[in-house]
């Protein structure tokens, strides 16, 4: 019993030794900032101008910029943009300028809302929810009499 106890305890004062040596301090890492760092705090105004797409079709194919599409699986769809956000995918706006970051935003609100509305320009003001998610708190479209603001 007493050999291996003493084997174990060998054992361990081994290991902790040899841990112990391999551990080796390395200096912290730097980051360079990248030309995409958002200055932008949480709770921040935004204001963002662009077209309002379905960010779904967008992410499969970005030449799904209007109210018709063009899918992988079902071709072409009319009227596209307005099925999703009637069905309620996610809406966002695509800026032609990168904005903190950015130049897709997702509309963190209702889908429904923009049915009548898909790829017409569109002002979207709000807050920053993260980088990309914007909580509106106003939205004016462009149609063709003049601008018109969404009740949210």
């Amino acid at each position: 019993m007493d050999s291996s106890i003493r084997k174990l305890a060998r054992f361990i004062l081994v290991m902790l030794f040899v841990t112990g040596c391999n551990t080796r301090q390395t200096p912290a890492e730097t980051v360079e900032p990248s030309t995409t760092f958002s200055v932008f705090q949480e709770t921040d105004s935004l204001s963002i101008e662009g077209t309002l797409i379905c960010a779904h079709c967008y992410a499969l194919n970005q030449e799904n910029t209007g109210v018709d599409h063009t899918l992988p699986e079902s071709g072409f769809v009319k009227e596209c943009a307005s099925q999703c956000a009637n069905l309620g995918y996610p809406i966002a706006v695509l800026s032609e300028k990168m904005v903190a970051g950015a130049n897709v935003w997702v509309i963190q609100t209702s889908s429904q809302l923009f049915s009548d509305y898909m790829g017409k320009k569109a002002e979207v003001r709000g807050s920053l929810v993260t980088n990309g998610v914007i909580e509106p708190t106003g939205i004016l479209v462009t149609t063709a009499p003049g601008r018109k603001q969404i009740l949210l």
